[in-house]
């Protein structure tokens, strides 16, 4: 079996594009090595990194290079709206669901609001982590599948978990499917009474 050539040591650590590697003389053959994750289109790693929860952050920073050109293209189908998009992207949000109740928030004018936030009580103890919580105000908004609804389980927890949060005075918005799909302005009216803005 032939012998794997190592990697240039600042690849070694970290998530990188297959064009910075090339660029530095990395061998396609090498870039398709076994040893190496495929975490985007574009982007590798080495395996023990991969494996070892890596920061997203640092993920999507890996994969920004392959985006940059959309900036410098003069016109063409769809350029504003991906500018537009890439602008919106925030991470750590857990769901698309959760994306779509965010933008509709920030576009009805209102502060943006933390994505997925451990919420401590007075002690510093963890108490539940919020999809969308706005810190200053105590609110905290999430949107509920019918799972949420539907598994007895997952329901038991829900009303727990609302009710330590309510006791350590965060106020709790609930949205479902309805107050996202067929009446908006009456979730964005609640939200907006609850930040008494």
């Amino acid at each position: 079996m032939p012998k794997r050539v190592p990697l240039p040591p600042e690849y070694s650590r970290r998530y990188f594009s297959v064009t910075d590697a090339r660029q530095s003389g990395v061998g396609r053959q090498r870039l398709n090595g076994p040893d190496l994750a495929r975490p985007f289109h574009g982007v590798r790693a080495v395996e023990t990194i991969a494996d070892a929860e890596a920061d997203a952050e640092e993920k999507c920073r890996s994969y920004s290079p392959r985006l940059r050109p959309c900036s410098r293209i003069p016109g063409g189908a769809g350029r504003r709206r991906l500018l537009d998009a890439l602008q919106l992207i925030r991470l750590g949000c857990a769901s698309p669901m959760e994306t779509r109740l965010r933008l509709l928030i920030v576009r009805a004018g209102l502060p943006e609001p933390q994505l997925n936030v451990d919420i401590l009580d007075g002690r510093g103890d963890f108490v539940a982590c919020g999809d969308l919580y706005f810190p200053e105000q105590r609110v905290l908004v999430e949107y509920d599948g019918d799972q949420h609804r539907t598994d007895t389980k997952m329901y038991e927890r829900d009303q727990t978990r609302l009710a330590n949060l309510r006791a350590i005075g965060v106020e709790c918005i609930r949205v479902r499917q309805s107050g996202y799909v067929t009446h908006p302005e009456r979730t964005v009216a609640e939200i907006t009474h609850a930040l008494k803005v």
